[in-house]
């Protein structure tokens, strides 16, 4: 489940450094093209925080998966991922082309849970006492 969890992370977090990575070099280039400069550090730095603020609530919403259950997806195509599994032997996963995914990350993804097995992933709320 951590494993899963950790892989989640460090996608978002690497998507979020390939932006940042483009943005400081369309800054850098800004800075050599000194004309209208003003208007395009303006744009990129608008840009840069939008970006904060949506990594900063994309990687919130992630932590907050940090103790979800693995659920199961049938991976054929992506019309095809339309509900999640809570059970790895639901009789409508097929254990060849399933997709593990964290209970939040699915409901994120807008996948609804099977009916038949769908109940037996249950997120169990857990309260940090490090804070």
């Amino acid at each position: 489940m951590t494993e899963v969890w950790d892989d989640v992370l460090k996608m978002a977090l690497s998507r979020h450094d390939v932006l940042m990575r483009q943005l400081g070099e369309r800054t850098d280039w800004a800075y050599q093209n000194l004309e209208s400069w003003e208007k395009r550090l303006g744009e990129i730095n608008d840009e840069r925080g939008t970006e904060i603020e949506r990594s900063n609530k994309e990687i919130n919403e992630i932590m907050s998966w940090k103790n979800d259950p693995v659920v199961y997806v049938r991976n054929y195509s992506e019309t095809n991922l339309a509900v999640y599994h809570g059970w790895f032997h639901c009789g409508w996963v097929n254990p060849r082309r399933v997709k593990e995914m964290l209970l939040g990350e699915a409901q994120a993804a807008g996948l609804r849970p099977c009916s038949s097995c769908g109940h037996m992933a249950v997120r169990h709320e857990t309260q940090d006492t490090a804070a």
